[in-house]
């Protein structure tokens, strides 16, 4: 009986890292790499990550289209996420704001949608 209660409460201690890092999230193009975790739930979620700006020209205030999807992958609520301040060329740094959208965490997306940089507004 010991046995079997030993190793049922280790299967699930080996599961319970897997179980978390699958929702780490990822969003990569020529110009952004961003990685997120969403905490919370629906409609109060925060989102905890790091942006890398692949361009080498300095960028600030990036806004972010925050997507909540359906299970045939299409978008069924929207709306925006900032990541304020600069990030150098080349360069990265974490972020971590909170949105209110309708969803499940594990069906919301992130990516990018206007930001500045130093020769031009895109």
């Amino acid at each position: 009986m010991y046995l079997r209660l030993t190793l049922v409460f280790l299967a699930l201690l080996v599961a319970t890292p897997t179980v978390a890092d699958a929702q780490d999230s990822r969003f990569s193009d020529a110009r952004f790499e961003i990685t997120w975790r969403v905490r919370g739930s629906a409609p109060a979620f925060r989102f905890d990550g790091e942006v890398t700006n692949r361009q080498p020209i300095d960028v600030s205030d990036i806004v972010l289209a925050v997507e909540s999807l359906d299970a045939t992958g299409r978008v069924t609520s929207t709306t925006v996420g900032f990541i304020d301040g600069p990030v150098s060329g080349n360069g990265s740094r974490t972020f971590s704001f909170r949105t209110s959208i309708t969803g499940d965490p594990k069906n919301l997306r992130l990516r990018p949608v206007s930001w500045q940089s130093s020769s031009r507004g895109q």
